[in-house]
């Protein structure tokens, strides 16, 4: 079975790699004909999902938590490939660089980050979910994440700023996603019967479908503002970020030297994006300056069209 969930994991992350680069070529290419864009970007949204839903749904079910968190990086990876494969971006050193040190960051949090596997019956889930502590902190993401929405809608204007909101936003809903999916999952594995038979089951699974949902939103939004290998290193970051804070409030994990360690490779993820964002953000600029000339006559040109139309119809 870990084997199984080894290989669904490397296919799922190159599939939803793939279908991402796809959403982000659907964005930049201007010059592109609309309806090729569009089926481009549906056809993206749709390998990413399924390869999410899907990949996730079998590696939680047979993977424990310190093979699945590394497991992860491996999507850091094929992004840089197909980033420079179908976007033209250039693989520098500090992208090939950037990228080996998250995924060492990555592997240092799995192995000193992760409790011990066991199945929480539904009950001792809903106890832990309606526990102060993490009730708290997961209210309070919440509202961080409803301000910096308001934030990017009426207050920012730079959109490389915006991509890192949009980015942050992405990072801390893939956590709780991540943290209900593995609840739920656990608790039917528990008692199959008797969750399937309770409706909060439905309610939790109806709240990480609605966390989803806004996930997706968020982290297309951002793909409009920075390239994939920009935003995926810093979703992945926050996302541990937060997935460590919900593991600690959520079980109740002592603190201990472990989490020494996992903070050392938090820094280590967070260096490595550093390294990727450094040139391609300067990148990034560059190329929305060439962008803005192609947007302009496309929209003269649609102007242009249309007053011819309304001289013939005259």
């Amino acid at each position: 079975m870990i084997l199984l969930g080894c290989i669904v994991a490397v296919v799922s992350s190159a599939i939803q790699s793939l279908g991402i680069t796809f959403q982000r070529k659907s964005h930049i290419d201007i010059g592109a004909p609309h309806y090729r864009n569009q089926t481009l970007w549906f056809m993206g949204f749709a390998m990413f999902i399924v390869a999410n839903v899907l990949g996730s749904l079998i590696q939680i079910s047979t993977l424990p938590l310190i093979i699945l968190s590394p497991l992860q990086s491996i999507g850091l990876i094929f992004n840089s490939v197909f980033s420079c494969m179908l976007l033209n971006e250039s693989f520098t050193p500090k992208l090939g660089w950037g990228t080996a040190v998250i995924a060492v960051g990555a592997t240092i949090i799995a192995y000193n980050g992760q409790t011990p596997e066991h199945h929480d019956s539904l009950k001792i889930v809903v106890d832990k979910l309606l526990r102060p502590a993490f009730f708290s902190w997961f209210i309070v993401t919440i509202a961080v994440v409803i301000i910096l929405f308001a934030f990017n809608y009426w207050l920012i204007r730079s959109r490389v700023v915006r991509g890192f909101i949009f980015g942050i936003i992405s990072g801390i809903l893939t956590a709780h996603t991540f943290l209900f999916a593995k609840s739920i999952v656990d608790s039917v594995i528990s008692s199959l019967k008797s969750a399937l038979g309770n409706p909060v089951c439905y309610i939790l699974l109806l709240l990480m479908l609605t966390i989803i949902g806004f996930q997706l939103t968020a982290f297309n939004l951002g793909l409009k503002q920075l390239s994939t290998s920009i935003l995926y290193p810093f979703c992945f970051f926050v996302f541990n970020l937060v997935n460590l804070i919900n593991d600690v409030v959520f079980n109740s994990v002592p603190m201990s030297s472990s989490l020494v360690w996992v903070i050392i490779g938090l820094v280590a993820v967070l260096i490595g994006v550093l390294l990727i964002s450094w040139d391609s953000v300067d990148e990034e600029e560059a190329r929305a300056r060439e962008r803005e000339p192609l947007v302009r006559k496309r929209v003269l040109s649609y102007e242009q069209s249309q007053l011819m139309n309304s001289y013939i119809h005259d």
